[in-house]
């Protein structure tokens, strides 16, 4: 049963539960992809997200969402017609990753690297379940990994508090959306040169329901979330030439198909619970050693 596939969206399945993987399977198709991993410090608690269905079902309720919002498809690496994803423990303890501080998403990418995780033509969407005292998640911008950090315990949050979705129709919730903000960057948007482009927060435009939002205020995400107010930024029939435009990047490619979804939204308690959680989770602010990178 296909989640997620290359350049289709159709109405996403149950998962399934394939053995564990920890080499990247052969591709169901040629060119640049997206990759899934979920990686553990040496001594942290095994979830087994890779195997429960969990990541597969986080990535077609936020594929399906990206489809029927933008056309598009993203084109997740597939083994067989089923997302792929590769479960890796690393050599580190949680203690040692987490004393890499903002620096945790380049250690993951590196400690990757060293085991021969990373292939040159894809990008990798890291949902690391070990501790952060700094964020949520970062990514590079743009780059080849983007990081999800399931205990994140930044000052005054913790991000594992944020539950995933249950089912692929479920409406996307935090990291269904986070990691779908982070993939973004990774493809390298939102460009410097973009009009609205927000100096203090590098990456990002500054309206607060946009997908790629970052700012002094909350972050919006619920039914009104959008994919580029007023399609300027980096998608859409306005984007100046010479920004980088989301429609043009080869890891997205036309969605094939139907593209609506039935969603199952949560009902209003939840949906007021995360908007409190969210409006105490870390803003976006860009990694200072460097105006390439961004964490959350």
């Amino acid at each position: 049963m296909t989640l997620v596939a290359a350049a289709a969206c159709t109405e996403p399945t149950a998962p399934q539960l394939p053995d564990r993987f920890v080499d990247d399977r052969p591709d169901d198709f040629a060119g640049p992809q997206v990759h899934v991993m979920y990686v553990l410090p040496s001594d942290a608690a095994d979830l087994e997200f890779d195997l429960n269905g969990t990541l597969a079902t986080s990535v077609a309720s936020f594929s399906a969402w990206f489809a029927e919002r933008s056309g598009l498809a993203i084109r997740f690496d597939t083994h067989d017609g089923a997302l792929d994803v590769t479960g890796f423990r690393l050599d580190s303890s949680d203690e040692e990753m987490k004393a890499l501080g903002p620096s945790l998403l380049f250690g993951i990418e590196s400690r990757l690297d060293a085991a021969g995780k990373l292939a040159q033509d894809k990008i990798y969407l890291v949902y690391y379940d070990g501790t952060s005292t700094y964020a949520c998640g970062g990514a590079s911008w743009p780059g080849r990994i983007a990081a999800m950090y399931l205990r994140g315990l930044p000052s005054g949050a913790n991000c594992g508090l944020q539950q995933f979705v249950s089912s692929p129709t479920q409406f996307p919730r935090y990291w269904e959306f986070a990691a779908l903000h982070d993939l973004h960057h990774t493809f390298g948007i939102v460009s410097p040169n973009a009009p609205h482009h927000t100096v203090d927060y590098p990456a990002h435009v500054p309206e607060e329901n946009d997908l790629l939002y970052s700012g002094p205020g909350p972050w919006i995400i619920n039914a009104t979330t959008v994919i580029d107010v007023d399609g300027d930024d980096y998608f859409g029939a306005n984007v100046p030439a010479g920004v980088a435009n989301l429609s043009l990047s080869p890891f997205v490619a036309p969605a094939q198909g139907q593209t609506r979804v039935a969603w199952q939204h949560a009902a209003p308690e939840a949906d007021a619970m995360l908007r409190n959680a969210v409006e105490h989770l870390p803003v976006h602010v860009p990694f200072t050693r460097t105006p390439q990178r961004d964490r959350r």
